[in-house]
């Protein structure tokens, strides 16, 4: 069983492209997070933005545990666990998080129904499975070892569903904490912390089984198995999400949400 990660080399005008494209995304983020944080007349936006760039200190423990790796000849921006992350994997956690979560926070706020719901998870899925393989055919990253298991495009199906439900997971614990326990606008300064956090407690917890399997060395069939077990992890994640955020009422339109009840006034 192969346990140590593959050592290849990539293009290096290829990674320069990436370094710029997922740059230009991770700027195209920062400006989203600061007009939300106008039109909603807060500062949570931006925190939101900088615990999605804390986020890439998630990424050494999925690498090691779930058998990816990097190419060799590539710009480094982070060190750990004998893993060398790339500067673009860093500007990649920026957009993948700071726009979705953002957005679903102000969804969540508005209203959103089950079935609402469902549409945005479908199509989260879908783009995490058809955003990976195009970069992985390039080599620009790998996911190694002879029992990756449901790995039909060149990203382990796994990760379709379990980075998905993530977003999910981290947007509803920040729109929890900012409805029923943060009463004060400074107190937002902890979303800075809360979204990496988040990370790993729901992508780490629910992909303990495929993490189990692969650092153990078990066939591809348990592999399988464990896949398996981790997309139903994450639908159950999403059916847990959907009892607290979801709501029967019709939603309102995206926007700052008034909380407070207008003054109504009586003329006599």
């Amino acid at each position: 069983m192969i346990t140590t990660p593959p050592v290849w080399n990539a293009s290096r005008t290829g990674q320069l492209a990436l370094d710029v494209l997922f740059g230009a995304a991770a700027l195209a983020t920062l400006a989203y997070c600061l007009r939300a944080a106008y039109r909603e007349r807060a500062t949570w936006p931006l925190y939101v933005f900088v615990g999605a760039s804390l986020c890439i200190l998630y990424e050494p423990f999925n690498n090691v545990l779930a058998h990816c790796a990097y190419p060799a000849n590539q710009t480094t921006e982070l060190s750990a666990l004998g893993r060398h992350i790339p500067l673009f994997i860093g500007f990649v956690y920026m957009f993948y998080f700071g726009i979705p979560v953002t957005w679903l926070m102000s969804r969540f706020a508005a209203g959103v129904t089950r079935r609402q719901l469902g549409t945005y998870y479908a199509i989260a899925v879908t783009a995490c499975g058809a955003f990976e393989p195009i970069f992985a055919h390039q080599r620009m990253w790998r996911y190694y070892g002879p029992n990756q298991a449901l790995d039909f495009t060149g990203m382990p199906m796994f990760w379709w569903f379990a980075n998905a439900m993530c977003i999910f997971a981290i947007a509803a614990g920040l729109h929890g904490l900012r409805t029923h326990v943060l009463d004060r606008p400074r107190q937002h300064a902890v979303f800075a912390l809360g979204v990496p956090l988040g990370l790993f407690a729901a992508h780490g917890s629910a992909s303990i089984p495929v993490f189990i399997a692969m650092s153990g060395g078990a066939s591809r069939t348990w592999s399988t198995v464990a896949s398996l077990a981790t997309i139903a992890l994450s639908l159950l994640y999403m059916r847990v999400i959907a009892l607290a955020v979801c709501t029967d009422r019709p939603p309102a339109a995206p926007g700052r949400v008034h909380t407070r009840p207008e003054r109504v006034v009586e003329h006599v």
